[in-house]
């Protein structure tokens, strides 16, 4: 009951566009690097002259036309020609719901080859992630098909999925970057419990580094990433076979000690005018996600 309320709580809050202004000024802007291209350059930018790498993402709804679809392509074209114009480390996150998947699969697939192309002047590799189970299988499809062509594109693979731990095998010399996975999904499809989670997550990334495939470990959990900082070390992996990802905002201390120690760190910066009901539907499907974001917003590491 509880949590049927707070859901309902944070969807309703998410449609609060006066709530969207005052969370911006209270704090939100730690997180979101505003809404516009301009402002999220600007993040981008001060986050490299501190050695920092990074994955920028224009948060957006699901496009329901093929024009919502073209208008979310155009957006990434113009972050993927800044990239290219500044040459700077910053890669691009997607999500294949931007462009339609769901209404017409092959317009959405001609869109995000065209972005891949684009990708691949500007020396950068476009991440495809996803939002639910349910875009699972059709999202690994897509990702199998264009892998061949273009090796520049990485997968989002959430370790709280059963699935994961057989098709990553299968994946070996791609591009991946593992996830907990945030959202709350049926048991007949994910791990529910965290232990299980984490240990599921440290074995499929240690698996990956000993055969020095490249592998981007996101994460905010210091006890996780202490850990897999020891098993480098122990196992002699050298640092260009692994990254570090970190949300913008969130633990900024033990980003700044990573870089330090000599490791490789994306900072993800997400953006754009839907962040707001982005954000709050994250805070209503796992209330970890509330805990979290409340220390990422309060808490200097």
């Amino acid at each position: 009951m509880i949590g049927k309320i707070r859901k309902s709580l944070f969807l309703s809050l998410a449609k609060a566009k006066r709530l969207q202004r005052l969370g911006m000024r209270v704090g939100a802007s730690q997180v979101v690097a505003g809404e516009t291209i301009e402002s999220m350059m600007a993040t981008v930018k001060e986050r490299h002259a501190e050695g920092f790498s990074c994955k920028v993402e224009n948060i957006c709804e699901t496009a329901e036309t093929r024009s919502d679809a073209l208008q979310a392509a155009n957006q990434c074209l113009q972050t993927l020609t800044w990239i290219q114009d500044h040459q700077l480390n910053c890669t691009l996150a997607i999500k294949l719901t931007q462009f339609g998947i769901g209404i017409d699969r092959l317009h959405a697939v001609s869109l995000l080859k065209q972005l891949l192309e684009k990708a691949s002047l500007a020396h950068t590799i476009i991440s495809i992630d996803m939002e639910d189970y349910c875009e699972y299988e059709q999202t690994l499809r897509v990702f199998n098909e264009l892998l061949a062509s273009y090796p520049n594109c990485e997968l989002v693979l959430q370790a709280n999925v059963k699935q994961v731990y057989q098709d990553v095998r299968t994946l070996q010399g791609a591009k991946i970057c593992f996830v907990k996975g945030g959202n709350k999904e049926d048991v007949a499809v994910a791990l529910q419990q965290q232990d299980i989670i984490d240990e599921r997550f440290f074995t499929m990334i240690t698996q990956r580094l000993t055969t020095r495939s490249y592998t981007a470990i996101a994460t905010h959990d210091a006890n996780m990433i202490r850990k897999i900082v020891r098993f480098v070390k122990q196992h002699k992996i050298a640092s260009d076979c692994f990254e570090f990802q970190l949300m913008q905002g969130f633990k900024t201390e033990l980003q700044r000690q990573l870089i330090r120690a000599g490791y490789n760190v994306r900072i993800y910066v997400p953006y754009g005018k839907e962040w707001y009901p982005f954000f709050m539907k994250r805070l209503a499907l796992r209330p970890q996600n509330l805990w979290y974001t409340i220390k990422g917003l309060f808490l200097k590491s």
